[in-house]
Formats: structure tokens, sequence, C-alpha cells
């Protein structure tokens, strides 16, 4: 049942990922529940999206600002799954390792700390927001993950696209006219 719980856990974390990265336009390359070898030892799966060339992005606030939102949307879906159920914990590796990767991005923008956890803040917010808005699409996609394992980037974007074309709601969460 452990094995079950991790499975769902990473799924909902990883499609958290992928869906913000579809919408917000972030290239996706694959997204994947596997368990892997890596940098950090014993991983289970990621998300991976295309090199981000950070000396670009400080000219693009917005780009920058979007991979970040990617980046935290992990641990506002894995959260999200958690608190449905009582019996579900959160304490996630990767939560720490999201957190800091995002705190060096920021670090390299922001002198003072107290501006990096305001908008550090503000950003979690807004992965937890886009997560809420997009929740059939984290479920749909977790769903996928713990079946497949792995999705291609295409793939992900085609789920969601499906959807929206099939129940006639955007992204935004307005009626499909077209």
């Amino acid at each position: 049942m452990k094995k079950i719980a991790r499975i769902g856990q990473a799924a909902y974390h990883e499609a958290g990922h992928a869906v913000a990265a579809v919408m917000l336009e972030v290239p996706l390359t694959f997204v994947s529940i596997e368990h892997s070898r890596g940098p950090f030892g014993l991983q289970i799966g990621g998300a991976t999206f295309c090199p981000f060339d950070f000396s670009r992005s400080l000219k693009n606030r917005t780009a920058t600002k979007n991979y970040l939102i990617v980046l935290l949307a992990g641990e506002a879906a894995e959260r999200r799954w958690c608190a449905q159920k009582p019996n579900r914990t959160a304490p996630s590796v990767s939560f720490s390792h999201d957190r800091k990767v995002a705190a060096g991005m920021l670090r390299e923008i922001f002198k003072t700390s107290a501006e990096r956890r305001s908008l550090l803040k503000r950003l979690r917010g807004a992965a937890r927001t886009l997560i809420a808005n997009n929740w059939i699409d984290v479920e749909l996609l977790a769903a996928r993950l713990a079946r497949h394992k792995v999705l291609r980037g295409t793939v992900v974007k085609r789920l969601i696209k499906s959807k929206t074309r099939r129940t006639g709601i955007t992204h935004s969460g307005r009626k499909h006219t077209g």
C-alpha cells in the first residue's frame, strides 16, 4: 500500500510541474515517475524542461517568473493531493530540492533576502492558484503517469488540449467558442 501511495504522490508532484509548464508555455521534454540515480541520489521521476538560459532570462522577467512557478507547481499539486485524504502525508524530498533551485535563481536577481522571500511567497501562491484552476488536468496526467511511468511533452500537451476541446472549457475557465 505504501508503494502505491508513493507512486501516487510522485505522479501528482510531477503532473503539477507538467501542467504548469503547458499552461505557462515553458517547453516540456518529458515527465516521469521512474526511479533513477541522479545528482541527489535515488530520485523518483522528474519533469524535464528545455534548458533554462539564465543569462537571457534576466532580461525577460516573465520567462523567469513562469519557470519558477513551474518549479514550485510540483509541491502545490502534491500538497493538494495529500490534503484530500487524511491518511496522506506530504514530506517530499523534492520539495526542498525545488525550493533550493528556486531560491538560487532568485539570489541571482535580488540582493536582499527580504525581496527573495516576498517574491517566493507570491510565486508559491501563483503556483497553488494555477494548480487549483487546472486540477482536472493534474488528475488526468497523474493517472496516466501512474499507468505509463513516462510521458513525452507532446503527449502531455495533446492530453490537455484534447480535454479543452472535449469540455469546451479553455485553460482560463472560459467557454471555448472556436
